[in-house]
């Protein structure tokens, strides 16, 4: 049966039948040669997605998505910035606790509604 409308929103959703038939294969270990040129494949159709040539690297994060949030806040924040981080609870905590281990300067809002700290600078 295929279906006309799709819910995009937290499990459990109506995928189309191709997705469906897709599912149906057993899993791949992240260490097969296979699954290593999936990744290769991706990095490449990246590049032409973003118009762009191998002088440049893709590197593809596999995780949960708190790992790619930890690869680019690591990379991009040191401990000398100051953060302000609105937390909006589980992920929030997530976060906060990642910039407590980066010893950053961190200001936090607990959630919409709180009162958030002085966001002036002081120094």
């Amino acid at each position: 049966m295929e279906w006309n409308h799709y819910l995009f929103c937290p499990g459990p959703v109506m995928v189309s039948d191709h997705v469906r038939q897709a599912l149906l294969h057993p899993d791949m270990c992240h260490r097969v040669p296979a699954f290593e040129g999936i990744i290769r494949n991706v990095q490449r159709n990246l590049l032409t997605v973003y118009k762009t040539n191998e002088d440049y690297t893709v590197l593809l994060i596999t995780g949960p998505g708190t790992a790619s949030n930890e690869t680019v806040i690591s990379s991009y924040f040191t401990p000398e910035d100051e953060v302000l981080l609105i937390n909006n609870r589980k992920f929030g905590d997530g976060l906060k606790s990642f910039f407590r281990f980066m010893k950053s300067k961190q200001r936090f809002c607990n959630s919409i509604g709180v009162s958030c700290p002085n966001l002036s600078i002081s120094r």
